[in-house]
């Protein structure tokens, strides 16, 4: 008998490394031509939206680890963070080729359908003059330029967003600004010519017209940027006297937290290194991810939505959960009266359990609701229900996870609206 030695590292995969072939996997979907074009297009949006919240957690965790001289090895792999996050930009690197490479690729084929991804010069005139109305009426009154200088250090920019870096010329010299894109503006523009379908992002829009905001001065280069900061902050239960309020206090914490990622399009500037920004977020080159395409590829879910009923044979057809068949038009309350029910989700609808729920809010005989809420939808009719049950007069306990993930802000604005209801909430559990 082999007697193998299970603390042997061959053996394992480090967590982050294997989450990184994990995220290759889901590129991977986007060169399966057994799926539509559209779809493609949704695993690259998938792919950078996944990317985000990695480096926001887990490798904002691995660097507050070096920052704080913590350099014990992983007990599977006794991979050390410092070696960890190394390994993080050898495969992310290798991922994002790959991911850009076939965005290039499927934005081509799109131009088979009459739709097509260009820069604001590239449209014929008459959309160049509707463009530039566009960002007069629209874009230019959103727009803030920030200067950078002794009296005006470098600001603070916020999570995600798209920046576009501008080095000027005056009679004085040389100078720097930034603009930020604001989330009011959308990022992408859909222009059409007859047939043709062109696709404008809002990026390009204020580059083309950036001249508009700095009068008296010359422009000599603008290139777009985008920094990833740590959301991975420490929630404080135990000195909370209120933890909604600790909450939307932490919330706004992790909008400022450290830049954990540097992302620069270089399409226009391919020797383009970004050395300024590097030293003002202290960043190093291992952080700094250089694209030769636009940046935060999620748009491709707007516009894969926008392109699908204009291409309804490049997408999944609809998925429709079946009714169970258990139920055999009862309703819920008359089989979970006579044994216990079992849903399979989600091939089995959902629907029974918010009918369930919107008839115990009406039911006369229903004194009482205790419910469970993680992540909900925007528009919940779940939420409707037990606001509904509570103003109905019966008692409504709600449990909120206010800690979930990502979900945090949306559900401490459930909460509210549940207790301006009501109902009685709870903050989910301690240490959880």
């Amino acid at each position: 008998m082999n007697n193998y030695k299970l603390d042997n590292p061959e053996y394992y995969n480090n967590r982050e490394l294997s989450w990184l072939d994990f995220n290759y996997r889901v590129i991977e979907e986007s060169l399966d031509d057994s799926n539509p074009l559209l779809e493609k297009l949704k695993f690259l949006a998938i792919t950078s939206s996944n990317l985000d919240e990695f480096f926001m957690v887990r490798v904002a965790g691995l660097k507050d680890q070096v920052k704080m001289n913590f350099f014990e090895p992983d007990s599977k792999t006794q991979l050390t963070p410092t070696e960890q996050l190394e390994g993080i930009s050898q495969l992310n690197r290798r991922n994002s080729q790959l991911q850009y490479d076939q965005y290039n690729k499927l934005i081509k084929e799109l131009e088979g359908h009459n739709v097509f991804i260009r820069k604001p010069h590239e449209l014929p005139e008459h959309l160049q003059e509707r463009l530039e109305e566009i960002f007069d009426e629209e874009i230019f009154a959103t727009l803030t330029p920030l200067g950078i200088d002794a009296y005006r250090p470098f600001p603070k920019l916020m999570n995600k967003k798209i920046n576009i870096f501008v080095d000027l010329y005056d009679d004085h010299g040389p100078q720097t600004a930034i603009v930020q894109l604001p989330t009011i503006i959308e990022r992408i523009y859909r222009l059409k010519d007859g047939e043709k379908s062109y696709v404008v992002l809002s990026e390009d829009v204020i580059v083309e017209h950036i001249e508009k905001l700095f009068k008296g001065y010359s422009v000599k280069r603008t290139f777009a940027f985008r920094i990833t900061r740590n959301a991975d902050l420490m929630i404080h239960e135990e000195g909370a006297s209120d933890l909604l309020i600790e909450i939307e206090n932490f919330l706004r914490e992790r909008k400022k937290g450290a830049a954990v990622r540097l992302e620069i399009d270089v399409s226009e500037y391919p020797d383009l290194n970004g050395t300024f920004l590097m030293n003002e977020l202290s960043l190093t080159d291992q952080d700094v991810y250089r694209f030769d395409g636009p940046l935060d590829l999620t748009f491709l879910f707007e516009l894969t939505g926008k392109l699908s009923e204009k291409m309804p044979g490049e997408v999944y057809e609809n998925f429709t959960p079946q009714a169970p068949k258990f139920l055999n038009n009862q309703n819920v309350f008359e089989k979970a009266m006579k044994e216990d029910i079992f849903f399979h989700h989600p091939f089995e609808s959902f629907q029974p359990i918010v009918d369930f729920i919107t008839e115990a809010s009406e039911d006369p005989s229903v004194l009482a609701i205790k419910q469970t809420l993680y992540r909900v939808s925007s528009d919940s009719p779940i939420i409707k229900a037990l606001k509904s049950a509570a103003e109905n007069g019966k008692q409504v306990t709600v449990l909120v996870e206010l800690k979930a993930r990502f979900d945090e802000e949306n559900n401490v604005h459930w909460a509210r609206e549940l207790e301006d209801a009501g109902c009685h909430v709870i903050y989910g559990m301690n240490h959880l």
